[in-house]
């Protein structure tokens, strides 16, 4: 598969339905409507029942056209592959514990995300904290998931053959040491309680049928790191 054919694969979906929770909410999502028509739509109550089947009750919502849904293993293997290609890059699996064990190089650029943290000279420099969050996949075994991506605070894509749910939030102490964030990255799964979070938020602000565990059993859990800026 070329490097353009599997691009075309990354994006599962085009446009994301961002349900209005709250009436500030919802003035704001209209407000956004107005200033960019050629991109967003209003979907009324009627609208949203009738495209996603089991929203809560009366929540209206802004459908962005050009929001996507990324599947990230595709965009991945499209990003190595179009390297590949290049002729330039050399694929090299190392665990790095510090910087010195690059000195060999010309250059290196860290780009590591939230795990930069773990490399002691990095430790403390950087106005970022890390934030540990979970993501689950549903089965679907009835076909009774929601008809397009949806989100508020967590969000549910359809992809495959269930539907993916996302994300827990867990924030690292602002007072940790280098230690102790290397045992907060390195926490396993949990999938009941991930499981669990995702259908209690989601339920009540996306999709009723979420919170029914024989609808949508858990098959399993995804570890992800982000960062969040700190104040300067």
């Amino acid at each position: 598969m070329g490097c353009e054919e599997i691009r075309g694969s990354d994006a599962r979906w085009l446009g994301i339905l961002r349900m209005a929770t709250e009436k500030k909410v919802e003035e704001k999502f209209r407000k956004a409507v107005e200033n960019f028509p050629e991109d967003l739509e209003w979907w009324a109550r009627e609208k949203v029942a009738e495209v996603v089947r089991c929203p809560p009750p009366g929540r209206p919502g802004v459908f962005c056209r050009s929001g996507m849904a990324v599947d990230c293993p595709a965009y991945l293997t499209a990003l190595w592959e179009c390297c590949r290609a290049s002729n330039n890059v050399k694929w090299t699996i190392l665990e790095i514990k510090s910087l010195r064990e690059l000195s060999s190089f010309d250059a290196a650029v860290v780009s590591a995300g939230a795990y930069t943290l773990a490399l002691p000279e990095l430790w403390g420099m950087l106005p970022i904290r890390p934030v540990r969050g979970q993501a689950v996949a549903f089965a679907d075994p009835g076909g009774a998931r929601p008809a397009v991506p949806m989100i508020s605070g967590k969000y549910l894509v359809p992809i495959g053959t269930g539907v993916v749910g996302g994300g827990t939030v867990e924030h690292f102490a602002e007072e940790g040491s280098l230690e102790d964030f290397r045992e907060f990255a390195g926490r396993g799964k949990d999938l009941e309680v991930a499981a669990h979070a995702i259908r209690s938020e989601t339920s009540e602000k996306l999709y009723t049928e979420m919170a029914c565990e024989a609808t949508f059993p858990a098959e399993r859990a995804t570890v992800c790191f982000l960062i969040s800026p700190m104040p300067l």
